[in-house]
């Protein structure tokens, strides 16, 4: 970061692709809105070969994307851009992580300005076996970094009760990962507290293993 010299900084993850015009159509939007830091836009996930595997909408708004960030992120880092100045601010990323930097970014932002997804496809997500997100030495970094930021994600500005429900279910469900993933790192006392922490989440994981089969956990890791 300490090297980009733009205005504006176009996040694009390895082996992702952009459409022609993504640039150019977030430059617009970033120039004729000062009040935004961040634009993102809708997504598709493809497979290894470049098929389509599904199309993802999301929030468009402002207000509806903060209130779904308190739970899931609704948008992909290869779709976003942001300010140079907003993320200085912040100082950059936040080392502390050793994953989930991006979200970490993305909740620093969410307090300095506003947030806008453009409706339309403009970033394809390649969605393979060696995507950093599938390597399993990462799950238990990737957890514990889960698990802090959407607790601090609880205190976005303009949530309504159901959506600090719908955070508390994600950090429920992250602790119980969390805590399993740890014991099999064979770190015990910090299994122990985080069971005994989560332990409400238990009903809503068994309800959610038995609903989804055991691809349950993919989804939020």
């Amino acid at each position: 970061m300490n090297n980009a010299h733009g205005q504006y900084i176009a996040i694009l993850d390895a082996d992702d692709t952009s459409t022609a015009d993504r640039f150019a159509l977030q430059v617009d939007c970033l120039d004729q809105k000062s009040e935004l830091v961040l634009v993102a836009s809708w997504y598709r996930n493809v497979d290894s070969s470049g098929k389509l595997i599904n199309e993802v909408k999301t929030p468009t708004e402002h207000l509806d994307i903060v209130r779904r960030l308190a739970s899931n992120c609704p948008f992909m880092n290869s779709a976003v851009m942001f300010r140079t100045e907003s993320i200085r601010i912040l100082g950059g990323y936040d080392k502390t992580f050793a994953y989930s930097q991006d979200l970490a970014l993305w909740l620093g932002l969410a307090t300095l300005g506003k947030f806008e997804i453009l409706p339309k496809f403009l970033t394809n997500i390649r969605l393979t076996s060696t995507s950093l997100t599938n390597i399993p030495s990462f799950g238990l970094a990737r957890t514990h970094d889960a698990y802090v930021l959407y607790k601090r994600a609880r205190w976005l500005d303009g949530l309504r009760l159901i959506d600090k429900l719908r955070g508390q279910r994600t950090i429920g469900l992250y602790g119980l990962l969390y805590a399993w993933r740890s014991l099999r790192a064979g770190k015990v006392l910090r299994a122990v507290g985080l069971t005994v922490t989560n332990f409400w989440a238990i009903p809503i994981a068994l309800f959610e293993l038995l609903r989804k089969g055991l691809k349950f956990f993919k989804p939020i890791k």
